[in-house]
């Protein structure tokens, strides 16, 4: 506990922009008073504990404000500090309170996906931030690749009830494909590292980027009155969907090569190699298709064709994972089973 407050009296000295605070506060103290006013009749504040205090500022819009307030007038340093904590951290918890109460604050659904995608991308940049400073603890990647995950599908969802809102599926098809980069990069960078739990985590939030700008990349068309007339698309739209079929492209290929080399190396296939090579060449008609689709600007029908070319992708991964994990089990049999003949020829 004293070490807790000697790092937050060390903080004291960080103070947000005098003006803007000043001006912040007097707009939240309004907007306490006037909701306070309207939920009087349902609050009593029993006793003098700060428990009971407490525990409805995160339930109810006045005491959301409330928080900011109090956290804006007590200094200012720590709240604003706290923003550049990183999971793990003593001050991370009080960054996600903030950013649970600007949520709260915020009633425009349009505003509110804006914040989940703005919350997503700083999980994401975090998560770069836990592995490039080289952690040891998998369990906090894990959480925040979660926390992460929770963001992006609580902006989808947002998003889907207003299915006419180009601007926030724009918004979210950069921010997703932007974390796809970054988690490429990571991926690239622990590979030489026995981080196996990171790099499933890592495989789980670019899946679940994926597919969230997929979903956005579907509404932008939605929104767009003559989908068929390229000049009334997002270039976004656009260069996104040649993007996704390029890599799918190069993801068939590499599988492709990666099958070819795993076939040298034994006597003969497998199950599970035989339906993963049906599985890539279906893949390579479908994206074939995507590809003329593009070309002959029906998005919709190529966006289709790519994510369904890329769910046989998963599919081929998750048989050629099943394929290395029987081997290695295969493996380790026959070396048990060569160590137990090497006892019995020393016993003997």
């Amino acid at each position: 506990m004293n070490n807790i407050r000697k790092q937050l009296r060390s903080l004291k000295h960080i103070a947000p922009n005098a003006q803007k605070k000043a001006s912040f506060r007097h707009v939240l103290e309004h907007r306490v008073r006037a909701d306070m006013h309207m939920h009087s009749e349902h609050i009593v504040i029993q006793r003098a504990s700060w428990t009971a205090f407490l525990r409805p500022l995160f339930h109810a819009p006045s005491f959301a404000l409330a928080i900011v307030i109090v956290i804006l007038g007590s200094g200012g340093g720590i709240a604003f500090a706290s923003q550049s904590a990183i999971p793990g951290t003593t001050l991370y918890g009080m960054k996600l309170k903030t950013e649970q109460a600007r949520m709260t604050l915020t009633r425009d659904e349009k505003k509110k996906a804006a914040l989940h995608i703005e919350f997503a991308s700083r999980r994401m940049h975090e998560i770069e931030q836990l592995i490039n400073s080289d952690i040891n603890d998998d369990a906090i990647v894990t959480e925040t690749v979660a926390h992460y995950e929770h963001e992006l599908s609580e902006g989808e969802s947002l998003l889907k009830k207003d299915p006419e809102a180009a601007y926030s599926a724009t918004a979210l098809l950069a921010a997703t494909e932007s974390h796809k980069d970054t988690i490429t990069a990571l991926k690239k960078k622990i590979a030489a590292r026995s981080h196996g739990q990171i790099n499933d985590d890592l495989d789980d939030a670019y899946e679940h980027a994926e597919s969230h700008s997929d979903t956005a990349l579907l509404t932008a068309l939605s929104a767009t009155a003559t989908s068929s007339n390229a000049t009334t698309l997002s270039d976004t739209v656009i260069e996104t969907s040649r993007k996704k079929i390029r890599s799918l492209e190069k993801d068939i290929q590499e599988r492709k090569r990666a099958i070819e080399n795993a076939r040298q190396g034994r006597a003969g296939d497998n199950a599970e190699t035989i339906e993963a090579t049906t599985k890539l060449e279906d893949a390579e008609t479908i994206i074939k298709n995507a590809k003329t689709r593009l070309e002959n600007e029906e998005y919709r029908e190529s966006i289709e064709r790519s994510i369904k070319a890329r769910a046989l992708m998963k599919e081929v991964s998750s048989l050629e994972k099943e394929r290395d994990r029987r081997e290695k089990q295969e493996d380790k049999e026959r070396s048990d089973e060569h160590s137990d003949d090497e006892s019995a020829q020393d016993r003997d």
